[in-house]
């Protein structure tokens, strides 16, 4: 087809297949086509292959980024493509590239997201038998609120701490980490009963982030190495945690359980206890705390033993 005068770079042109945004040419190209470079060598190489006697070429362009192209082709028996075919393959280019970049952008999105919360996840202790797994959600962004902790407090008592922010984005992860380092600043200073740390640390989520909810359980292990122990914990809006025996018997700590952090920090936040007795009584019971997102159904089992 004969070649259309220049035209501003910014719009569909019929000119050269390189410097303009889409370029058609036929099999049979002249000089116009570059036959010299062995790109355009292998593209009219491809198209006389297929038997094309017309093509478009549309770069697909995304943030001032060129993430491929694409080719139409007519073959022979069909009628050429021509100059008004060319605002159509344009538009088809343009929605291309913006879901290819989407894409793109998603993956990136995620891959950072995930490195991020796996970069908080904590060192456990190694004076106890201390096992946690974090498996990310695969239908999000692969990041949430969730988070586990464990760390020794100043007086030798052993947190076990789980819980989750709302939300499955890079904002909730970021303030749950900001809500794992007030706890822990929290707890080490005070080293107060659970419900009373709980208390504290309700009154600075909501100063710093009104409007947002998160569950936690926070639980302080005490006693020799060789026990018995006693485990103190309170609850805030969390999934109570799992008790298991050393005969197999099993129950959920229902007790010491309250509202969600960032409700109200005038509610009662209660605390329970364990005796030894019935607390792993020569170290032979284990204790096991899940999180199933606050308002979302996706496991990720996370069990200090």
């Amino acid at each position: 087809m004969p070649a259309a005068p220049a035209q501003d770079q910014s719009r569909p042109t019929g000119t050269r297949p390189t410097g303009s945004r889409t370029a058609a040419a036929d099999r049979h190209g002249d000089a116009r086509d570059g036959p010299g470079q062995p790109t355009a060598r292998r593209q009219l190489e491809l198209f006389a292959h297929m038997g094309a006697d017309s093509v478009i070429i549309a770069p697909l362009r995304a943030r001032r980024q060129v993430l491929g192209a694409l080719t139409v082709a007519r073959t022979s028996g069909r009628a050429a493509l021509c100059e008004q075919d060319l605002a159509l393959v344009d538009d088809f280019a343009h929605r291309i590239a913006l879901a290819v970049d989407n894409a793109r952008l998603h993956q990136e999105t995620q891959r950072i997201a995930e490195r991020l919360q796996r970069s908080l996840l904590p060192e456990l202790p190694r004076h106890l038998q201390l096992t946690a797994r974090y498996t990310p959600s695969r239908t999000t962004a692969e990041v949430g609120g969730d988070r586990y902790d464990s760390f020794l407090l100043p007086n030798g008592a052993t947190t076990l701490i789980i819980g989750d922010v709302t939300g499955h984005d890079l904002r909730s992860a970021v303030t749950m980490s900001h809500l794992r380092n007030m706890l822990r600043g929290i707890a080490c200073d005070r080293q107060g009963p659970p419900g009373h740390i709980l208390h504290r640390l309700d009154r600075a989520y909501l100063s710093l982030y009104g409007g947002a909810t998160a569950s936690c359980v926070y639980a302080l292990l005490t006693g020799p190495e060789a026990g018995p122990w006693t485990l103190e914990y309170a609850n805030a809006g969390h999934p109570p945690p799992l008790l298991i025996t050393y005969e197999g018997n099993t129950r959920y700590l229902d007790d010491g359980h309250g509202p969600l952090l960032g409700v109200d920090p005038r509610l009662p936040r209660p605390h329970a206890a364990e005796a030894p007795r019935v607390c792993c009584e020569s170290g032979s019971c284990s204790f096991m705390i899940m999180s199933r997102g606050t308002w979302g159904s996706d496991e990720r089992p996370v069990g200090p033993a």
